[in-house]
């Protein structure tokens, strides 16, 4: 792993702007392929964006559903401790 990957991943605002950036583009590459069909010139109407936004929450109460059933580190897992002390680098 390079130095950039490897400070990149420490970059918690840094890592947040690369996802959302990679979910827009992938928003805009399936809009790329599907409107052209029905659409000769470039449409965008409010149910473009209500579709986005309503399948977007539908996922995003998936997942904090799931998030709360489920723990986020493996409880009883020997590495669990030393995940939790404060690393002195």
């Amino acid at each position: 792993m390079t130095a950039a990957a490897r400070s990149l991943k420490k970059n918690v605002s840094q890592l947040v702007w690369l996802a959302s950036w990679l979910m827009i583009m992938r928003i805009v590459d399936i809009w790329w392929h599907i409107e052209p069909i029905s659409h000769p010139s470039i449409h965008l109407s409010w149910l473009h964006v209500t579709f986005i936004a309503g399948m977007g929450g539908l996922w995003m109460a998936y997942f904090f559903r799931n998030l709360r059933a489920r723990p986020l580190l493996a409880v009883y897992a020997p590495q669990t401790v030393r995940f939790l002390e404060p690393s002195h680098e």
